[in-house]
């Protein structure tokens, strides 16, 4: 039951992190800044974005994500908590998170 405690860590921080990411260089965040975020979030030693989602999947989570270089969007934080067990929706899934906003 270890992998299901981690997973259920995974998915309580999801939430938090789609308000938390910091703000970065030119006002944008990037799918690969959050999910660097989550696993510095989880405690996992990652310095870069390969390894951060080695790190995530090591614990049963698929990401369901394909270029980590793009803006963040609330339909990817959606995927993303789907894929962890969570029921999320949002009526406007392209809107991106940026800096401002967190």
């Amino acid at each position: 039951m270890k992998s299901t405690r981690t997973l259920g860590g995974i998915v309580a921080t999801l939430v938090a992190l789609a308000l938390c990411v910091p703000a970065m260089a030119a006002n944008t965040v990037t799918v690969g800044d959050f999910v660097m975020e989550l696993a510095r979030v989880k405690g996992y030693t990652a310095s870069n974005v390969a390894q951060a989602k080695a790190s995530i999947e090591s614990t049963g989570l698929t990401l369901p994500v394909a270029a980590f270089d793009r803006v963040l969007t609330q339909g990817d934080v959606v995927a993303i908590g789907n894929a962890a067990g969570l029921n999320l929706s949002s009526s406007t899934p392209e809107a991106a998170f940026t800096g401002d906003q967190v």
